[in-house]
């Protein structure tokens, strides 16, 4: 039987790494964890929030240090943290906003559902 590996959310890594501005090593972070996991799952999950440019690498190899870049630090966390990223501007967020409203808050739209009259008439398609 497999053995079971804890899932580790990527905010739990950011919040130890949160109290160190300086930045972790590995064995560092893996005590300030409060669910233990194996090295290996820390490293993919390091190394998915570093391609995703959520923390710096320092260094190389077994010294290599994480840290939050210093713009994370400053910059308010966002409520719907899981969405990706795109700065819009102010047509685009109202729309935005708009399109997630429940459909029954939305006013209904209609179509000229006339054809073009260039388009050919059922008569002349037969």
């Amino acid at each position: 039987m497999a053995n079971h590996v804890p899932e580790i959310a990527p905010a739990a890594i950011e919040d130890a790494m949160r109290r160190s501005p300086n930045g972790l090593l590995a064995p560092e972070i893996l005590r300030a964890l409060e669910t233990p996991v194996p090295p290996r799952t820390l490293q993919y999950r390091l190394k998915h929030l570093v391609t995703r440019n959520r923390l710096i690498m320092d260094g190389e190899g077994r010294w290599v240090r994480h840290r939050i870049p210093d713009t994370a630090i400053d910059a308010p966390s966002r409520e719907d943290a899981d969405e990706p990223f795109i700065p819009l501007s102010e047509a685009g967020t109202a729309i935005r906003d708009y399109v997630r409203q429940a459909l029954e808050a939305r006013k209904p739209v209609s179509y000229d559902r006339k054809p073009s009259p260039t388009a050919l008439s059922d008569a002349k398609r037969g």
